[in-house]
């Protein structure tokens, strides 16, 4: 059965460029250990957009989610 990264590079992604390491780091440490699928697509794009159906899907970058976590800067 294919993974989710490899179902998705057969369609029309635009994705981002790899999360590092840190940044995943990150991310855990704010919500706890990640489901090992969604680690796997964030290693390999940190975050993006599917078009070509009815609606895009869009899956934010590690930056983008903990900026909506965090209240903002004064």
């Amino acid at each position: 059965m294919p993974t989710l990264v490899e179902l998705l590079k057969r369609h029309r992604w635009d994705a981002n460029t790899p999360a590092t390491p840190e940044a995943l780091g990150n991310l855990a440490a704010t919500f706890g250990a990640l489901p090992a699928d969604y680690r796997a697509l964030l290693v390999e794009a940190d975050g993006f957009s599917l078009r070509g159906f009815k609606t895009p899907f869009i899956v934010f970058s590690i930056r983008e989610v903990l900026a909506l976590r965090s209240p903002p800067a004064a």
